[in-house]
């Protein structure tokens, strides 16, 4: 699930289009990374445990030096020096780009609440094309406990009409894997499809 929306955020960025992820079961850093091994074409272990050969090191630092704004002078510095450290940290300083950003929230008990908030201070601010919530199954209503537990087929189903709404009031595509069964339906509460204008089943060949 979370390699298909990680995909679908690097394939934006690389259109010059900001996204907006949630992750639940995945921290920031290692979303980030994931989505780093994509854009690069560099394995993510390679990235993980910093063997990373000298063109590895120029093409994250081009990619890197792509996110933020003004910084040619940076990754021409760092293509002289090889000092990766040193553009990190003055890459960094620089401003981000507003037109591709691939902004990544990570909470592990993620409610309605929080993605509405979220959606509402940055769909217009970073102009986002796309939000990814990975994954709906696991978004809560609200912080309060649901008296079925976490796989009450009523509450799944009201968070879909939920994000569903989210999407046509701030005219945003909004994206999120669901839990599927042996036979290939969606897991709980085949209802979470009500609300949805597509749903897409990928076969694990």
């Amino acid at each position: 699930k979370s390699f298909t929306c990680a995909n679908l955020v690097v394939n934006q960025y690389l259109q010059d289009n900001s996204s907006l992820y949630f992750t639940i079961e995945m921290t920031k850093e290692q979303t980030f990374r994931r989505m780093v091994s994509m854009a690069t074409g560099i394995p993510i272990k390679r990235i993980q445990e910093k063997m990373l050969s000298k063109n590895d090191y120029e093409d994250l630092a081009r990619f890197q030096a792509g996110r933020f704004n003004d910084s040619e002078e940076t990754l021409k510095k760092y293509l002289e020096t090889k000092d990766f450290d040193k553009f990190q940290n003055d890459v960094t300083r620089l401003e981000l780009r507003r037109e591709a950003q691939m902004d990544i929230v990570y909470d592990p008990a993620l409610t309605l609440a929080k993605i509405k908030s979220e959606i509402e201070h940055k769909v217009k601010e970073l102009d986002i094309k796309l939000v990814v919530v990975d994954y709906i199954n696991q978004v809560k209503r609200s912080s309060l406990p649901s008296r079925q537990g976490q796989y009450d087929w009523t509450e799944q189903i009201e968070v879909s009409k939920a994000l569903k709404q989210y999407a046509q009031d701030y005219e945003v595509l909004i994206f999120s894997p669901y839990q599927t069964d042996a036979t290939g339906e969606a897991r709980f509460a085949k209802g979470i499809l009500d609300a949805a204008d597509a749903a897409f089943a990928l076969e694990a060949w």
